[in-house]
């Protein structure tokens, strides 16, 4: 009997946790926002660059990228989003497929035009290669497209001053 309390406590209270979470971060972003502009003013937002991205100073690419994802949030409420021309979806990741001459690839963000939507997967084409990509991979929204492909970007910069920081200064200067 006890330990049947025990658990329904805990239970009720991780429930609570969750629903109340939205609440208590709200109220933790108004709060540390409030004491940093009490502090002092906050310098205007600067757009990420190949010296001036979140994670230029990370020691791995693991913490760039949390760099990048803690400074990068979606907001709570979004605008409705875009929806994309009846007919074309956008890939979310990389997805690739074999030719004869190779492999082709396209990134995330690119937008293709639907061939045949199954119940798992999708055929889609560039015009010259067709790609079978699970659903889960698309999507006929504009600004997740846009985020998908900004987020790649940012995370392959991130990657890549990463790389250079570890470089020895002779390969650097060539």
């Amino acid at each position: 009997m006890g330990r049947q309390v025990i658990v329904f406590v805990v239970l009720a209270v991780v429930l609570l946790g969750i629903l109340e979470r939205g609440k208590v971060l709200d109220w933790w972003k108004h709060r540390s926002n409030s004491q940093n502009s009490a502090t002092e003013a906050s310098p205007p937002e600067q757009p990420v660059s190949g010296s001036n991205f979140p994670g230029k100073n990370a020691t791995s690419p693991g913490e760039a990228a949390d760099a990048i994802t803690s400074t990068y949030q979606l907001p709570l409420n979004p605008p409705p989003s875009r929806k994309a021309v009846p007919g074309f979806l956008y890939v979310l990741r990389y997805v690739s497929t074999t030719t004869e001459t190779g492999v082709v690839g396209v990134g995330p963000g690119t937008r293709l035009a639907l061939l045949d939507r199954g119940r798992t997967k999708s055929t889609l084409t560039d015009g010259t290669n067709d790609f079978v990509v699970e659903n889960e991979y698309v999507t006929d929204d504009m600004d997740a497209a846009a985020m998908a492909a900004r987020t790649d970007s940012q995370s392959q910069a991130a990657l890549a001053a990463w790389m250079a920081q570890r470089a020895p200064s002779s390969a650097r200067s060539h």
